[in-house]
């Protein structure tokens, strides 16, 4: 029991760095989206990569084709690597 004990608690730690690391990289993808001047830009970075919608959905809820948001998908991921 003492050994399963042990190993509940290493793997709390585990799942506890985890749910730390996934904390900070969300609040880094949260700040690199609010620096996104466009709209657009923004809305459709935020469903990738917060919502985590794939580019046909995010089409369908923006209301544009496939072809419109993988462009502005693209030019959205090239002002934030600026």
């Amino acid at each position: 029991i003492q050994n399963a004990v042990c190993q509940i608690v290493d793997l709390e730690q585990d799942l506890n760095r985890e749910i730390d690391g996934q904390v900070d990289l969300r609040r880094r993808i949260e700040a690199a989206v609010a620096d996104i001047e466009d709209e657009r830009l923004r809305d459709i970075i935020r469903y990738r990569y917060i919502d985590g919608l794939k580019l046909e959905e995010i089409a369908i809820e923006m209301s544009y084709s496939y072809m419109q948001i993988y462009r502005l998908h693209k030019k959205a991921i090239s002002e934030i690597m600026l």
